[in-house]
């Protein structure tokens, strides 16, 4: 905990000290490894190299956001209709179109569609309603109707595949209309990460799941096209 000794009078005579001195020096590291715990004084000090790490999934789940959003208060207005419309008329049978926004952005009169014109499907692809889940530190996205292991033990983030989707579609909407675009179509297809659903994941979660060998697997159809046109 501590190590002290007794100067050498050799040593003091030079600084012309005629008396005993005595030094000590406590390691408040020793102390802390003794009320805590710990047996190595490496872990206390960077346990980022050499201590135990461990994440709960809350934390994780806490460490996951949406990426690009709209910077206006209408272009929050769009990305909430297209969530509004699509979990409404989500199961519509194709060719269909419906309106998700009709006002102002930036200026400009602009109307909002989802739009699905291939016969013989839906407005939107089976994984559109994914919502995303952290279960013993890996990352998923599942239907809310599937019902397993993950979405009864995991952590529920609160986020979707359509809360990323419809905030870079209004984002994408409001740079075009700032462009002087009259026209814009946007689409989703399949999803193999998470940028492809403008979700992102701070970079100590991605460290702590890749360094404990667990997974991300947000994959799945979402084909869902949203279509603009400024008036």
């Amino acid at each position: 905990l501590a190590t002290f000794g007794i100067y050498s009078p050799i040593a003091l005579s030079r600084y012309k000290i005629e008396y005993p001195v005595m030094n000590l020096g406590l390691g408040v590291e020793r102390l802390t490894m003794v009320l805590h715990g710990f047996r190595d004084l490496r872990q206390l000090i960077y346990p980022q190299f050499y201590g135990e790490w461990h994440m709960r999934d809350a934390e994780l789940a806490s460490l996951l956001r949406v990426n690009k959003k709209p910077l206006t208060g209408a272009g929050r207005d769009v990305a909430r209709g297209i969530i509004k419309l699509a979990i409404k008329r989500g199961e519509e049978k194709s060719p269909c179109k419906f309106m998700a926004y009709s006002g102002d952005l930036l200026g400009s009169k602009i109307v909002v569609k989802i739009v699905e014109k291939e016969k013989g499907t839906k407005l939107l692809g089976p994984a559109a309603l994914n919502r995303i889940y952290v279960n013993e530190a890996c990352v998923y996205g599942l239907s809310p109707k599937a019902l397993s292991k993950v979405t009864k033990d995991g952590v529920d983030t609160g986020l979707t595949y359509l809360t990323g989707i419809a905030n870079l579609a209004a984002q994408k909407i409001e740079a075009s209309v700032k462009k002087g675009e009259k026209k814009i179509s946007i689409k989703f297809k399949t999803v193999k990460t998470l940028g492809d659903i403008n979700l992102i994941l701070n970079k100590v979660a991605q460290r702590y799941i890749t360094a404990n060998s667990k997974k991300i697997d947000i994959r799945g159809p979402v084909f869902l096209t949203v279509e603009a046109y400024v008036k």
